[in-house]
């Protein structure tokens, strides 16, 4: 098993020499999250969880290519569950959590947009286009967390509990193991996604959790139509 030191050597290098990748990725997600938040467009439930779990397939392939053949196996399962549970979901809408959940999901977003591990000490602005989304996990896996917090886990509680997992076992590892510490905010978001996943919670509709709370909401457009 490597060391603690030749793992973060590893993340690092990845993070330094693909940095267009990451510059890509956040070109990606800045047009894909922009037309939502603006109301131009609403994709499907479906679209956006594929959305959302997308940098970790990347993630994956990267530790491949660098011979981390841990992370490309744990992030490349768990890409293929997510992707799983998303297929089997069909085409339901894409509804928004509550107003205190979503400013959580956007604090999650970014944290993962802005994440300086393995940079280097380099000015503010170029962590805002370079940190490595896409390319290690824990930054792909807070784009994928502040995502699923924002859009209720795209309304399946198994995709909630599965990211919900990933999150904190990264974050875990990466806190405990490797000493980055700024990892205590994946835990964090993970924790709250898989929380709500799994535990009913209070909606105005009554208790409900992800799955219900979207149902919930489709109704009640419905009965007003």
């Amino acid at each position: 098993m490597p060391s603690s030191r030749e793992i973060l050597e590893g993340l690092a290098r990845i993070a330094q020499e693909w940095t267009f990748v990451a510059v890509l990725w956040h070109i990606l997600l800045a047009a894909f999250l922009l037309p939502i938040v603006k109301g131009i467009w609403r994709p499907s439930a479906r679209t956006a969880a594929l959305a959302a779990s997308a940098p970790l397939a990347s993630a994956a392939a990267f530790a491949g290519v660098s011979g981390n053949a841990f992370n490309a196996a744990v992030l490349g399962a768990g890409t293929l569950t997510l992707a799983a549970i998303t297929l089997r979901r069909g085409h339901a809408g894409l509804h928004f959590g509550s107003a205190s959940v979503r400013w959580a999901g956007a604090g999650m977003l970014l944290f993962g947009w802005l994440y300086p591990h393995f940079l280097g000490v380099k000015p503010f602005w170029y962590y805002f286009f370079a940190a490595p989304i896409g390319l290690v996990p824990c930054p792909s896996l807070s784009i994928a967390i502040g995502l699923g917090l924002y859009f209720q886990a795209f309304g399946s509680r198994a995709w909630g509990v599965i990211a919900g997992l990933l999150g904190l076992a990264y974050g875990i590892v990466g806190v405990v193991r490797l000493g980055v510490m700024l990892d205590v905010a994946l835990v964090a978001g993970a924790a709250l996604l898989f929380a709500r996943s799994v535990l009913p919670h209070r909606t105005q509709h009554g208790v409900a959790g992800f799955e219900e709370g979207s149902v919930s909401a489709t109704s009640s457009v419905t009965r007003i139509k």
